[in-house]
């Protein structure tokens, strides 16, 4: 929903300031829609722990331990 949000808000956003050029539908459709494609097993895996276990630290570990080392790659030249 954030994605689908955010995707439609951008040239909403960019017509009301007064940005010149077209605006790069592909760039704003695309790369958000493969960020979601490619984080969907992650979305899954958690979905099915929260379902599996009555706690909600299990989940959350195991989020935070996906999470925690894709934030230490992103930032990082590789």
């Amino acid at each position: 929903m954030n994605i689908l949000v955010f995707s439609l808000s951008l040239p909403v956003a960019g017509k009301i300031i007064g940005a010149p050029g077209k605006i790069p539908y592909d760039l704003i459709l695309v790369k958000p829609s493969m960020a979601y494609i490619a984080s969907l097993p992650v979305m899954i895996i958690i979905f099915l722990l929260s379902i599996n276990f009555s706690q909600i630290g299990v989940p959350l570990g195991v989020g935070v331990g996906f999470a925690v080392p894709s934030l230490l790659v992103a930032n990082t030249r590789y």
